[in-house]
């Protein structure tokens, strides 16, 4: 059996093609044999969770398994969100 892998992908010119507005079928179509494998996709994009809103329920479940959001700062696994990561208020004080 083949080794189960975490695939990680960017959304903006890599799964969404801003031209059409869409996620092409061809990307679809290899998302799902990816799966289908056994292997687990993840979303990694700098993109906020706001920014997102309106794209998860499109891209969760079937399609993703999680995503990474605000450029690493928040983890999301499923619908569960595993890690928020902020800034320290000290360190930028700091660099003020």
């Amino acid at each position: 059996m083949p080794e189960r892998r975490i695939f990680f992908f960017d959304l903006d010119g890599t799964l969404l093609d801003h031209k059409t507005r869409s996620f092409p079928e061809s990307t679809r179509e290899a998302l799902r044999l990816l799966k289908s494998r056994g292997h687990l996709l993840y979303l990694n994009t700098s993109r906020s969770v706001n920014e997102m809103a309106n794209a998860r329920p499109h891209l969760s479940g079937e399609i993703l398994d999680g995503y990474i959001l605000s450029g690493g700062a928040v983890t999301v696994d499923g619908e569960r969100t595993v890690e928020t990561v902020y800034a320290d208020s000290q360190d930028i004080a700091l660099a003020m």
